[in-house]
């Protein structure tokens, strides 16, 4: 698969839902454990859980153990960056056209 294609999963992957770009917008600033996600998300453990896989394998969010428990960060600052910018435009185009 070329580097475009993968690309454009990862795109659609993470926009299907807008649970994912929750997720990854709740890592910008620290590391959470998955029950303080599943708090600032408003979702099941579960539902949390299943996404943070996807998320690891598309390498968006990193997994780490520290004292027995695991935490999740951002695997780059980016990427959050760039989706509040396109929320930023798009709001302001619908501002716009009213």
């Amino acid at each position: 698969m070329s580097t475009q294609n993968k690309v454009n999963l990862i795109l659609k992957n993470i926009f299907s839902d807008p649970s994912y770009i929750e997720i990854i917008c709740s890592l910008y600033e620290k590391e959470l454990n998955l029950s303080e996600i599943s708090d600032i998300v408003n979702l099941e453990h579960d539902t949390v859980s299943t996404h943070l896989v996807s998320l690891e394998e598309i390498h968006l969010v990193k997994k780490f153990s520290r004292n027995g428990e695991y935490f999740y960060s951002s695997a780059n600052s980016k990427v959050c960056n760039s989706i509040i910018s396109l929320k930023d435009a798009i709001y302001s185009i619908a501002r716009d056209n009213k």
